[in-house]
């Protein structure tokens, strides 16, 4: 029987890898005045909201395993959220608000 990896395992050791991450607490302290939040899944129901910014999610992955496979492979989902008053809505800027409506809606960030 072949052991596999799990999820979580591969999760958490990214969690503690971006928690530990010099560089990205520089950022977040430089671009935002205070360290990510990093969340380990999210609430579909409720997302947290902009006192949690900047924040990092990680998301449940996928894996392909069994004894058919030749490779096995496995991903984690890695996102972020900032909070920023400005956004681009179908090519145009403007202030954000949970009403605005398009097709393509992009966030800066502060990069």
């Amino acid at each position: 029987m072949e052991m596999t990896l799990k999820i979580k395992t591969m999760a958490m050791a990214w969690r503690d890898i971006l928690m530990g991450s010099v560089e990205i607490e520089n950022f977040c302290m430089e671009k935002y005045g205070k360290k990510p939040t990093i969340f380990m899944g999210v609430n579909g129901n409720k997302l947290p909201d902009k006192r949690y910014c900047p924040a990092i999610f990680i998301l449940p992955g996928i894996k392909t395993e069994g004894g058919g496979q030749d490779v096995l492979s496995y991903g984690i989902c890695v996102s972020w959220s900032v909070n920023q008053p400005r956004v681009m809505v179908d090519g145009v800027e403007m202030s954000w608000s949970e009403t605005l409506e398009g097709e393509v809606i992009e966030f800066f960030g502060n990069v």
